[in-house]
């Protein structure tokens, strides 16, 4: 029987669709692939490393996550192994993140997003980057009202225009590469590390062409 094959690190970036450099990185940053060494020094991958390297370019692509997620959630949420050895028994169903708020605000299914006092995104949630079609990441910078629908935009500069009051129900056309649709935002005034930010949690009211009525004392 022939043995399993293996690919040089050129074969396998032209699989998965990334550079030999990033591969590299990968490889150290997060410790998800130990690939063997020929006789020569040269690095060759297994089927195995690969499809993980595959697994972890797609969940990157389209869910808007992190590398670093993206890396703990094909280990199966666990973090990758110390070089100095066991962290002290900390629970395999525990996910360390750097970002706290992120992390949980992911657990959510209601889209979510942080706006700057310009009207700029923040952060966003995985829930609002998979019903908008958006790597999460190229959505920081962005000026909301780029999402909105033109004849919407002078309603929706309203709510960081006056960021100290709170509005519920506030109806907004967005556009987005999954196509247009109607949502209803709850905005909120936050003040975090010195800096006020305005929270948007928001429900899909049109996509699934269904009319439903705001709940009362919503906006219309």
């Amino acid at each position: 029987m022939s043995e399993e094959p293996t690919f040089t690190i050129s074969e396998v970036a032209m699989m998965v669709g990334l550079t030999a450099h990033t591969i590299r990185i990968w490889e150290r940053r997060y410790g998800l692939i130990k690939p063997q060494r020929s006789a020569a020094g040269h690095r060759r991958y297994g089927l195995d490393e690969v499809q993980l390297l595959q697994q972890m370019k797609q969940l990157a692509d389209t869910r808007g996550i992190t590398l670093k997620m993206a890396a703990l959630e094909v280990q199966g949420g666990l973090p990758a192994p110390s070089r100095g050895g066991d962290e002290g028994g900390a629970s395999g169903d525990v996910l360390k993140d750097d970002s706290p708020w992120r992390a949980a605000a992911d657990l959510l299914p209601q889209p979510i997003l942080l706006l700057d006092p310009s009207g700029r995104i923040a952060d966003a949630n995985v829930a609002f980057a998979r019903a908008g079609g958006f790597i999460r990441e190229k959505l920081r910078g962005t000026r909301f009202s780029e999402l909105v629908d033109p004849y919407d935009r002078s309603k929706a500069s309203a709510i960081w225009r006056d960021p100290g009051h709170a509005r519920r129900g506030w109806e907004l056309n967005l556009r987005t590469p999954m196509g247009s649709g109607l949502y209803s935002f709850d905005c909120w005034p936050l003040l975090s590390r010195g800096h006020q930010v305005l929270v948007l949690i928001g429900r899909e009211l049109s996509r699934a062409g269904m009319e439903l009525w705001p709940a009362e004392g919503e906006y219309r």
